[in-house]
């Protein structure tokens, strides 16, 4: 099996392509986000999110890589601050985020 492979399939059930590209949208759509009450938590979640993208760019599982004791906040923080009907493609990127993160 090849690396393309892998990364087609994932290692184990993590999909790196779905992950990279679900990654990939929110942090697009978090570039276009203007509204200003969330300008303090957005360089944190866009951190957070170019981190997983990077990792899954290298086929590395992204809470694997995590330093000890450090844990990802930006499902709260996107939960919390993201919540108008105009964020749901935004917040559906995150989901498929997650579900990703934790298989």
């Amino acid at each position: 099996m090849t690396g393309s492979d892998l990364k087609t399939q994932g290692t184990g059930t993590m999909n790196f392509i779905r992950l990279e590209s679900a990654t990939q949208n929110a942090l697009r759509l978090l570039k276009l986000e203007t509204d200003d009450s969330i300008a303090s938590v957005k360089p944190e979640i866009m951190a957070q999110l170019a981190f997983i993208l990077a990792c899954a760019q290298y086929e590395k599982n992204p809470r694997e890589e995590l330093s000890e004791g450090k844990v990802f906040t930006f499902g709260v923080l996107a939960s919390r601050y993201f919540t108008a009907p105009i964020h749901n493609e935004f917040l559906a990127n995150i989901d498929v985020i997650f579900e990703e993160l934790l298989t």
